[in-house]
């Protein structure tokens, strides 16, 4: 017999489902509660049934149209200890409870029945409590778990395994709540497992919109000369909160009765006036929130929004600030402006305009603060504002009477300046660094005078080239000021003319740096490598090219790269680079060339292997290079040249035949390409006698050597070769 605290808490709504594998594992539940109190720990002496894994999830319960949220428990239940000992009949135990007050408290005495054996064999068993606890609710459950021992498979000194799960569907619960899960067997043999779930609010939950508790008023707003907000789904019972906003300020929260409502005056309507309602007795909820004015265009919105903006100027530390603010997001112009002491009319300063729609305090830049200088705000073509600076004008040192408004203008790239006087829209000019003096009048050469001897005021500055002064029609004259200006300003054109002269000079006859005549050109030299001397010689002469500041490509210096690719793709490869960047392909011949094209010519499908040319590179070249000579497009890219006297092939006419190193200075020039202008003729000069230098030593050689063969090939000369390389040849002369 055990003993276990508990009460009977019926919550009819609850079942428990059981999903396993094993036909045999069973499960007994029925839909009523008791107060779960856990026991004490036991040794565990036989299989058991344990509980572990226990996880949860919110899932929406309806009856009728009333929904709300409710917590389903999943457990995984398992058989363990299956190693511990053999099983022993009597050790599974079905309850009844009888519940009865001893010594004041509550408690059920539980009875052994011994009726769990089967026709399988023992059975092992566990009691499942399950207790949901939340702040306004506790529920707690049981459930009945066997399976006979028989049935279970069991593994290689396997000691757990997972039977199946329980599904408890579930507990009631309400938006944005706890709900604490804790979860053990009877008898108990492992530590009780705790969990909290917590249930989202109505703003995160995902199936919100069912959920009664979620349910949001259904706003009700019409319009006569004020407008009118109530809820459609209110009635006196219930009441509901209003909040009414625009971007710049907000409404305290109002609350009313469901069917009462309220009206916002036709003064304070702008187009971005929005209202969201909610119920009171909710604290988490969505709020229906609806802008009635958006799209409305009514005239007298407008003047509402611009009755209600603010603008201000202030002056602190002598900087000019404006503050701007307005019920919605507007954007406006505000300038700057003069104010005549003679006319209550303001000149608008040019240049001086920007759009704002700013709400904090923003720096106007340039600005000498003065009482008669303001700032607008102009919407549509209409001055909404117009404030002052804050200033007093004993701060002023210039005292100014029947005042007028010049703008000084400079332009940098032409070295000039003019001065216009300002009068509503128009400026009439007055004066440039030009022609002097514009406009005849007494009354303008004054006024000029006043501004070149510096008796105006200057009000403003937009930082580039444009600055605005004020000016008191005072008939003084200083012209020693007007002539020590106008010598100055001649002495400034001096300078800066010889300093442009200074520029001229150092770029007509100064070299031209080489990166920035050959540009990086690429260049590809296709040759015949026919023997060492040879192979050397075009190497310096790469070399040489590439000292200009020219990408030279040899494939001497792209072996690996030509394994890797093969020496067709690689050929197609650069071929494709030079059309793509605009490049040369220099074609050199020399006599062993000439016999490998016409060889190539004839066979167009073999290359003849050298020990020279072990990747067969020239005839692979000339298999990628032939179709545009014989198509007639050579002249874009390609370069045709020789070493010496050599009978090159006619193959078009489209190229002109380079003779090395004679016509160096020729090559040098095709290279260049369109910034040939920039190589000065002494440059170029210098640049084909520093290549034929380097030229000078293996031409030499190779001439040698093509001299020695020549004269091998004549009737009564041998030549013998004393390397492979064919560098040192040996002269044999037949004797008769």
């Amino acid at each position: 017999m055990r003993k276990l605290w508990g009460a009977d808490l019926r919550e009819k709504d609850l079942s428990c489902t059981l999903s396993s594998n094993n036909p045999e594992f069973i499960s007994s539940f029925e839909p009523s509660d008791v107060l779960c109190i856990p026991g004490d720990k036991e040794e565990v002496v036989h299989p058991v049934l344990v509980p572990d894994n226990m996880r949860s999830q919110t899932i929406l319960r309806c009856k009728g149209d009333q929904c709300f949220p409710c917590v389903e428990v999943v457990v995984d239940i398992y058989a363990a200890y299956l190693t511990v000992s053999e099983y022993v009949a009597d050790d599974c135990d079905e309850y009844y409870y009888d519940c009865s007050d001893e010594s004041g408290s509550f408690y059920c005495e539980y009875q052994n029945v011994n009726d769990l054996d089967d026709e399988n064999g023992n059975l092992i068993c566990a009691y499942v409590f399950i207790n949901a606890a939340s702040y306004s609710s506790q529920h707690c459950a049981t459930v009945k778990v066997s399976v006979p021992l028989l049935s279970i498979s069991l593994g290689h000194k396997q000691d757990r395994i997972k039977l199946g799960s329980l599904t408890f569907r579930c507990f009631n619960s309400s938006p944005d709540s706890e709900v604490n899960l804790t979860l053990y067997t009877v008898p108990r043999y492992q530590d009780i497992i705790n969990n909290t779930h917590h249930v989202s609010g109505c703003k995160t939950l995902l199936f919100q919109k069912e959920v009664t508790q979620c349910a949001v008023p259904t706003q009700h707003i019409s319009f006569e000369e004020n407008l009118s907000v109530g809820i459609v789904n209110g009635s006196r019972h219930r009441s509901y909160n209003l909040f009414y906003f625009d971007t710049s300020k907000k409404s305290p929260v109002i609350k009313l009765n469901g069917d009462e409502r309220y009206t916002i005056p036709k003064e304070f309507m702008v187009t971005c006036l929005c209202l969201q309602v909610w119920w009171s007795n909710q604290s988490d909820t969505v709020r229906e929130m609806r802008c009635p004015l958006k799209d409305r265009t009514d005239l007298q919105l407008e003047e509402n929004l611009w009755s209600h903006s603010n603008f201000s100027v202030t002056v602190e530390r002598g900087l000019m600030l404006y503050n701007f603010q307005a019920p919605c997001n507007v954007s406006a112009e505000v300038s700057l402006c003069w104010k005549y002491s003679h006319s209550p009319r303001c000149q608008e300063l040019p240049f001086s305009y920007e759009i704002t729609t700013y709400k904090e305090s923003q720096l106007v830049s340039g600005v000498v603060p003065h009482p008669s200088l303001c700032m607008q705000v102009k919407s549509k073509g209409k001055i909404r504002h117009m404030e002052c600076a804050p200033v007093q004008a004993s701060q002023n040192k210039v005292e100014l009477k029947e005042e007028v408004v010049l703008l000084a203008s400079s332009i940098p790239q032409r070295n000039a300046s003019s001065v216009c006087l300002m009068e509503k829209h128009i400026c009439t000019q007055l004066y440039n660094s030009t022609h002097q003096i514009v406009s005849r009048g007494y009354m303008e050469q004054n006024i000029i005078s006043s501004y070149l001897s510096d008796r105006c005021l200057k009000i403003w500055s937009d930082g580039e080239n444009n600055e605005v002064y004020v000016c008191s029609l005072e008939r003084r004259h200083r012209w020693i000021m007007l002539y020590v200006v106008a010598v100055l300003f001649l002495l400034f054109l001096v300078i800066v003319t010889h300093k442009l002269v200074t520029k001229w000079f150092k770029s007509v006859f100064s070299y031209k740096p080489l990166g920035e005549i050959f540009q990086n050109r690429r260049v590809w030299i296709v040759y015949a490598p026919d023997s060492q001397t040879y192979i050397d010689l075009v190497r310096v002469f790469a070399a040489s090219l590439k000292n200009l500041q020219l990408n030279v490509v040899l494939d001497q210096w792209h072996i690996n790269e030509i394994c890797k690719l093969g020496t067709i793709s690689w050929s197609h490869r650069q071929r494709s680079l030079i059309k793509e960047d605009d490049g040369i392909i220099i074609l050199l011949f020399d006599e062993g060339a000439l016999e490998r094209y016409k060889e190539w010519i004839g066979s167009e499908t073999q290359c003849r292997l050298l020990n020279s040319d072990p990747y067969c590179s020239f005839g692979s070249a000339l298999s990628c290079i032939h179709a545009d000579f014989v198509k007639g497009s050579a002249e874009e890219c390609y370069v045709v040249a020789s070493f010496g006297q050599v009978n090159v092939p006619l193959i078009n006419n489209s190229y002109t035949l380079f003779r090395l190193p004679s016509k160096m200075e020729e090559l040098l020039q095709k290279l260049a390409g369109s910034n040939q202008d920039k190589l000065r003729k002494t440059q170029l000069d210098q640049l084909s006698k520093n290549i034929a230098e380097s030229l000078k030593e293996p031409m030499k050689k190779y001439q040698h050597m093509t001299d020695l063969q020549r004269r091998s090939s004549q009737p009564g000369h041998e030549m013998v070769s004393m390397n492979s390389n064919g560098d040192n040849m040996m002269e044999q002369h037949l004797l008769i």
